[in-house]
């Protein structure tokens, strides 16, 4: 026997083999087609016998192997079937002859034949022979299963009374069974032997076993074989002991597993039990009908060791013969599959080693099967890497260089096929999560050069084939996965290979259904993902905070971030039609090649459910190149056009002209596997155009520098351009509570900086509401002017002035209609720094009273303590108020010039002013016009309204150079006398002197010893009654030293009541105080009248020691003035 059958396995012992061969015109798809539907006649029960059988029908049997019939009866071609195509009676007469002649070759060895004919019309088929039946066509077959089911009864009954004829025969001189090869040595036998007899006897019963097995008959089969065991070991015929040993371990596997099927066991059933053989798994109806269970199991190989070394002794067996080498390939190849069951790999793997260096004459066509089904069976007992190395041994025997047309098709299957033994998944997405453990797995195992060598030739055999788009895949595969292994010239080489192709075809561009997109999850590999937040002044804010509804638990365990990778919610905002940017780092794994990345784009997705649209966002892709071994940072944008959350899943790039969408969830080096981003409507954007001021920007705030000197009053407009394509619909501006910054202090010329914690009270900031309203709504590209008005109120007072720094936040908040609507718009943050610097010192303030009732004295030092000339101007005040400097430049612009101050120069000035303003002031506060302590305090009051009364001013520079500000005189520091000289007495005082008034002139002449009528006038000038009004005269001598007499009883005689006492004085009425005075001697005698009733403690009280003068003597006129005195008159007397 030449040919073997690589397919061998144990239930073949168990079936009739019956050759099917096709003839004449039929063609290949309705042979395939018949051949199909008598296949399914592979298991048939006889139910006149009560048998079930087995039938394996095989196309074109070896002749030779049936001449091993007697050995092994499984071999030989017990049935023929003939498939024929005829259109004529002509072709079926022609075809009767063929069929005939077939019989007689094969007559020998078959028990019964049929012809099945096809294609005959149905007017020409005559049924006469009943072995050649004719049908039109095989889908009219309608009789297969009757046809078929007759002739393998027909086959079983003959092979039956072949069995019942041995089982018969009892003569004691029975013919020797010969295998084909032993038919020349049976001569030499003695024939009348003990041992020759005993050698017939036992290979009849193992032939007998053999035919039991075939007709159904397990525990027969059994019994034989053990049988035919005793008598042949006793005369050592080790052939068909062999043979024998092999028919029990076939048969107890066929009983063991008879639901397994042996040619699938490669598939590594884990169903399988590695235990002793379970009886559950026998299926009764392949036991006879006396039989049962136990007593057949009895018969039965018990453990898997008995079968192994069953096994073991029957391979050796046929081993000892030279002529046995394809049945002992065969026996390996049974076991091996009969090991596997078992899930005994070892045991396996030595017969299969054994098998393969079994030597045989075989074509190379065989040779190439031969290392497939070895590999195979590798493969099926876990062998891999052997399987994955034969596999390759078969690629390599179908391109042999002897070969003269070699296979590269079958060559480049074996080598795909070879793959999975060497951990080379090129066709999968192996780099998805497997990447960093798979490269492991080649360091560990030391696979790297035969995996390469592997690669290498697929590469090669698919380019001689043609498969560009497979030649791509195994260099992208070589390039990814084994590139820390490459050469420089074999990498330089792949990439060049890879590049030559870009010109022809993308990878997706070929249409080869049969192999899936490689994914290039490393070239280049994508090692961090960042979204960016969008800049600043273009980031959505939420215009009015939702009140928080936080839980008021710290920790629970259902909210405790897992290890597992999650999908990431970003907590900022896109805006639609804004681009935004992600932050990819990419790392170049390749030593020595310089990778382009031609497109590299992200994939995101929608998370609308009703609409999957491709429009929603638009991304940007950007062409990089990386050196070799190297990270680089990469940036992409992407615009959203539409309000929804996107989800930002991966990225598509284009690497040597494959096109690839890798995938965030995929790779398992990264944390987060997919990011969410809000997308808010479309927004209004605001630029910045500033020009006119000192400017110190960054991305997230505009600061703008405002110099001011004290009191100076500034409008700053802030232009902005609506740069986007949405109209600007609101507006609202939030003002922060001015705060001091820093200080640098002038005189000392050091800086020293403070803490931005102080409330600042000199700086007023106000925005026109009204006016920037008024430009709305602000179309694209279009300018608004945002007006903010500045005042520095601060003047200086002290020596040493400090540079004072002043710092605001203004928060511009706009939008549109659509996102205010869903409470979304943007913000730009400003902070305005007002910078105040030295203008003028005012020093030595003095508030005096003035010789004139209703008038009062201010004197004052200015100092220009800037480069600037200053002109000091006032809008109140006229000629007569201005009492120093005496020169007066003019009027400018309504306002009176009262001095031009230069640099470092100092003036005093001094005015004189009517009190009528504070008077009505004091009336509309409801002040006690007679109580001092009251109005002191009320002093603030006092002080504004005094300012307001001087309005004074300072302008410095011209045309549009022309600053000017306020003088803000009420931050200077006042005193009680100060204060008391500012407030108009509610009594208006007149002096006469025989009817004459002269308290203007505040002097008279009298002759001594002449009477002299005095009446003064009171008048009380308020809109309040005066009540308790008591009055006395008062009569001294200045002595100008300190000094005064106050005893002038004998120099004065007063005619009439001294003192006087007045109930009430109501306003506007007028009370008299007459009396008549007699001057005895010469000299100047000092009268008033006086107010007894203030209460001149309290005053001093109140002062707390700041009045400078002693209240008890009742002696310092400059300070109660007209309001406890009127105005002295000073009395000249002399001689006549």
């Amino acid at each position: 026997m030449s040919v073997a059958n690589y397919n061998a396995s144990c239930k073949q012992h168990s079936q009739i083999l019956i050759c099917v061969q096709s003839h004449g015109n039929i063609s290949l798809t309705d042979f395939d087609e018949a051949l199909s539907r008598i296949k399914k006649h592979e298991h048939l029960t006889v139910t006149d016998a009560g048998r079930k059988i087995n039938v394996r029908f095989e196309v074109d049997v070896p002749a030779n192997n049936s001449e091993w019939g007697f050995f092994q009866p499984h071999r030989r071609v017990m049935g023929f079937i003939m498939i024929a195509g005829c259109s004529t009676a002509m072709d079926v007469a022609l075809l009767h002859e063929v069929f005939q002649k077939k019989k007689e070759t094969l007559a020998d060895f078959i028990f019964d034949a049929r012809c099945f004919v096809f294609g005959m019309e149905n007017s020409l088929i005559q049924q006469r022979n009943a072995a050649m039946l004719q049908y039109p066509d095989v889908k009219t077959w309608k009789t297969c299963d009757k046809d078929i089911e007759e002739f393998l009864t027909s086959v079983f009954y003959v092979l039956e009374s072949k069995r019942l004829h041995i089982v018969g025969d009892k003569s004691d001189k029975l013919p020797l069974l010969t295998a084909p090869f032993e038919r020349q040595q049976v001569s030499s036998y003695d024939s009348d032997s003990r041992s020759y007899r005993k050698k017939c006897a036992g290979r009849w019963k193992k032939h007998l076993a053999d035919i039991s097995l075939l007709s159904g008959l397990t525990l027969d089969a059994l019994q034989n074989y053990h049988s035919a065991l005793d008598m042949l070991v006793s005369v050592n015929d080790q052939v068909w002991v062999g043979g024998a040993l092999e028919g029990l371990c076939v048969t107890s596997a066929i009983v063991w597993y008879s639901d397994e099927d042996h040619n699938q066991s490669e598939a590594g059933n884990p169903a399988l039990s590695k235990q002793a053989l379970d009886p559950r798994n026998l299926v009764s109806s392949k036991m006879g009908n006396s039989a049962t269970l136990a007593y057949l199991l009895k018969y039965c190989i018990q453990t898997p060791e008995d079968f192994v070394d069953r096994y073991k002794e029957a391979v050796i067996n046929y081993s000892r013969c030279k002529h046995l080498g394809v049945v002992e390939l065969e026996a390996c190849i049974k076991a091996t599959k009969v090991m596997a069951i078992m899930k005994k790999s070892m045991e396996a793997s030595e017969f299969l080693q054994n098998a393969v260096y079994i030597t045989l004459n075989v074509t190379e066509e065989e040779r190439i099967t031969r290392y497939s089904i070895v590999a195979d069976l590798y493969r099926a007992i876990n062998f891999h890497r052997k399987s994955a190395f034969y596999k390759r041994v078969a690629a390599m025997q179908c391109v042999a260089p002897n070969l003269n047309k070699p296979n590269w098709q079958k060559c480049y299957q074996l080598l795909q096929h070879s793959l999975k033994g060497y951990h080379l998944n090129v066709l999968g997405d192996e780099n998805k999560s497997s990447f960093d453990s798979e490269l492991s797995d080649q360091v560990k195992y030391g696979w790297p050069q035969v995996r390469l060598r592997v690669l290498h030739e697929l590469v090669f055999s698919s380019r001689r084939l043609g498969k560009n788009k497979m030649a791509v895949r195994y260099m992208l595969y070589l390039l990814m996965h084994m590139h820390q292994h490459l050469l420089e010239t074999e990498e330089k080489e792949i990439c060049a290979g890879l590049e030559s192709f870009v010109g022809k075809s993308t990878l997706h561009e070929q249409n080869d259904s049969d192999v899936d997109v490689h994914m290039l999850y490393n070239l280049p590999q994508v090692l961090e993902i960042v979204p960016k937040p969008l800049l600043f002044l273009a980031q959505p804010t939420i215009l009015q905070a939702e009140q928080s509804t936080d839980s008021v638990f710290l920790f629970t365990p259902s909210t405790y971030q897992s290890l597992k990778r999650v999908e990431q919610h970003i907590d900022f905002k896109w805006c639609v039609n804004t681009p935004a940017e992600i932050q990819l780092q990419i790392h170049n794994p390749l030593h020595h090649h310089t990778l382009h990345v031609s497109e590299l784009r992200l994939i995101c997705e929608s998370s609308s459910e009703e609409e999957k649209e491709v429009d929603f966002i638009e991304s940007h892709q950007v062409s990089l190149d990386i050196s070799p071994n190297s990270t680089i940072q990469a940036t992409l944008v992407v615009v959203p056009k539409k309000n929804r959350t996107i989800k930002i899943k991966g990225y598509e790039s284009v690497v040597f002209g494959v096109r690839s969408q890798c995938l965030f969830s995929d790779m398992n080096w990264i944390p987060i596997n997919l990011f969410e981003v809000e997308v808010t409507p479309a927004l209004p954007m605001l630029q910045r155009e500033f020009s006119n001021c000192n400017l110190n920007c960054d991305e997230n705030e505009c600061e703008i520098e405002v110099h001011f000197y004290p009191g100076e009053i500034k409008t700053l407009c802030i232009p902005y351009t609506n740069i986007s394509e949405v109209n600007l619909d609101e507006i609202e501006i939030f003002l922060s509570q001015p705060v001091d910054t820093h200080k640098h202090n002038i005189s000392s010329a050091v800086t020293t900086s403070t803490k931005a914690d102080k409330k600042c009270n000199w700086l007023k900031l106000k925005f026109n509401k009204e006016e920037l309203n008024s430009q709305l709504p602000l179309l694209p590209q279009k300018s608004i002017q945002i007006p903010f008005q500045i005042e520095a109120t601060n003047v200086v007072t002290s020596g040493a002035f400090d540079l004072k720094a002043c710092s605001s936040d203004v928060q511009i908040k706009y939008s549109c209609l659509e996102a205010f609507e869903k409470n979304w718009c943007r913000m730009v943050s400003v902070k305005l720094v007002v910078m105040l610097h030295p203008c003028l010192l005012i020093s030595n303030l003095n508030i005096s009273s003035a010789t004139r009732q209703l008038n009062y004295i201010t004197t004052m030092q200015v100092e220009n303590i800037c480069d600037d000339v200053i002109r000091v101007t006032s809008c109140k005040l006229n000629c007569d108020n201005i009492v120093k400097p005496t020169q007066l430049t003019g009027i400018e612009n309504g306002h009176i010039v009262i001095t031009d101050l230069d640099a470092n120069d100092k003036k005093k000035l001094k005015f004189q002013i009517p009190t009528s303003t504070l008077c009505t002031a004091i009336l509309e506060n409801k002040f006690d016009p007679l109580s001092i302590t009251s109005n002191i305090s009320n002093e603030d009051f006092i002080q504004d309204k005094f300012n307001e009364a001087m309005s004074l001013e300072w302008r410095t520079g011209s045309g549009a150079k022309l600053r000017r500000g306020k003088i803000n005189i009420s931050l200077c520091e006042f005193n009680l006398t100060n204060f008391v000289n500012l407030v108009t007495a509610p009594i208006y005082w007149e002096f006469l002197v025989n009817d004459i008034i002269i308290t203007e002139s505040g002097k008279c002449s009298v002759a001594i010893g002449e009477p002299c009528p005095v009446t003064i006038q009171l008048k009380n000038i308020t809109e309040h009654m005066i009540s308790k009004l008591d009055l006395e005269l008062e009569i001294f001598q200045d002595q100008e030293n300190g000094f005064r007499e106050w005893n002038m009883e004998d120099c004065v005689l007063c005619m009439g009541c001294q003192g006087q006492y007045f109930e009430e004085v109501a306003p506007g009425s007028s009370i008299d105080f007459e009396i008549v005075l007699m001057f005895l001697l010469v000299g100047q005698y000092n009268v008033r009248l006086k107010r007894m009733s203030a209460n001149y403690d309290g005053i001093s009280d109140k002062c707390s020691g700041v009045l400078r003068r002693t209240m008890s003597n009742q002696s310092n006129p400059e300070v109660l003035s007209y309001r406890e005195f009127s105005p002295k008159v000073v009395f000249t007397a002399v001689r006549k």
